[in-house]
């Protein structure tokens, strides 16, 4: 048996979608500033507060459990083409958070673009956040 295996991706091969899934797929997606074809919606995929700020590339997949936050109304998170976004992954952005092309978030992630300050002075509901944009 040989140290490693390099596996052709199968998700894509054999996904099925239903009637359901369909539908879901197109409440998910309908409120997005760009999205392109061949995309895979999970079931529980969430477009949160913005979804209108969001850019899905072509074959992008959102896997079960996605939740994806634009927070500002100047914010924006894009997904590059044949990009997946892993089970249960959080992206929240009050600025500006870019994946790009054929990318993998592994399951569980949680990206944010936004850093509170700690300072023993003050709590931290009190706090400035500092924000940048970052690109994957």
């Amino acid at each position: 048996m040989p140290d490693s295996l390099i596996l052709e991706n199968q998700l894509r091969k054999h996904h099925k979608s239903f009637i359901a899934g369909w539908f879901w797929r197109w409440w998910t997606l309908s409120q997005c500033e760009s999205v392109e074809k061949n995309i895979i919606v999970d079931h529980n995929v969430k477009l949160l507060r913005l979804p209108q700020k969001d850019a899905i590339g072509d074959y992008v997949i959102l896997k079960d459990g996605t939740r994806i936050c634009s927070t500002n109304i100047n914010a924006s998170i894009s997904k590059g083409d044949r990009t997946t976004i892993g089970y249960h992954t959080m992206i929240f952005s009050p600025i500006g958070i870019s994946v790009g092309h054929d990318c993998f978030v592994a399951p569980s992630c949680y990206l944010i673009d936004l850093n509170h300050q700690i300072k023993k002075s003050q709590g931290i509901n009190e706090q400035a956040t500092e924000t940048k944009v970052f690109v994957i």
